[in-house]
């Protein structure tokens, strides 16, 4: 899961050369519901994912995905990355 690349961004340059264009990524993450003081959860940040994401050549969007209202620790945040088409 992206909470545990480290380096994120040699990662995400590797996703991205396998992808073809218009080829998707995405996470499901709980940033709401994250360990902070854990040195195994590197990637905790949904802004810094982003601009990783976007560094590494992604069109890339969030939405927040509802699975409980009364309890947000359930619900999650879509981070989706799009390889961008050639031309």
């Amino acid at each position: 899961h992206v909470y545990f690349l480290d380096p994120l961004p040699i990662y995400l340059d590797e996703i991205n050369r396998v992808l073809k264009p218009g080829g998707k990524l995405v996470w499901g993450c709980k940033f709401a519901n994250l360990p902070r003081d854990n040195a195994e959860f590197v990637n905790v940040s949904k802004s810094a994912i982003v601009d990783a994401m976007r560094e590494a050549g992604f069109e890339v969007s969030t939405s927040k995905v509802a699975v409980d209202e009364g309890d947000p620790k359930k619900n999650y945040i879509e981070v989706l990355g799009e390889k961008k088409a050639v031309g």
